[in-house]
């Protein structure tokens, strides 16, 4: 299920004053509920990846993965401009695979455009001899907060990239 699942299927109503580091304002909405389109959505990402583990609490509407990943789970970001002041007034850089650790950020890039899909944040490397990968906590759409792994999830891992904030 590839797509852009970061924004509510209702009317957002307006964020939380959300500045980056260098006092840059931040455009983010939080949503008051969970639509039944979300809602119906949770239900069948929870089905097709059986194997993840959903974190307690349900379905939180009121921030999405990029709220998860770059606003301690406070706000929703979907503005890709947005998320590009973040990485750079924040000061991330990309981190090559063999470098990554917990707590940095994974962020998944839409094939076709190259625009921002998904983003989660690393919390441990997972044993595997095929391919490096790594146990991710991030947020499905509106609903489901999970930690999977890298590769195992809704989203194109195929063009993943890491960061770390390094400056």
């Amino acid at each position: 299920m590839s797509g852009h699942l970061i924004t509510p299927f209702f009317d957002p109503i307006p964020g939380i004053p959300l500045f980056t580091r260098r006092k840059g304002e931040v455009d983010n909405f939080q949503a008051e509920k969970v639509s039944l389109v979300d809602k119906k959505g949770a239900e069948d990402l929870a089905a097709k990846y059986s194997d993840v583990d959903v974190r307690a609490g349900g379905l939180i509407p009121h921030y999405n993965c990029h709220g998860l990943t770059f606003a301690s789970r406070r706000t929703g970001i979907s503005d890709s401009a947005a998320l590009r002041q973040i990485l750079e007034e924040d000061g991330y850089e990309e981190v090559k695979i063999e470098n990554v650790l917990p707590g940095d950020v994974i962020l998944y890039f839409d094939p076709e455009t190259g625009d921002f899909e998904h983003s989660g944040i690393v919390v441990s490397r997972e044993n595997s001899e095929i391919q490096q990968t790594f146990r991710v906590v991030s947020k499905w759409g509106m609903g489901l907060e999970c930690v999977h792994g890298s590769a195992y999830c809704p989203y194109s891992f195929q063009t993943a990239k890491y960061y770390r904030i390094v400056k």
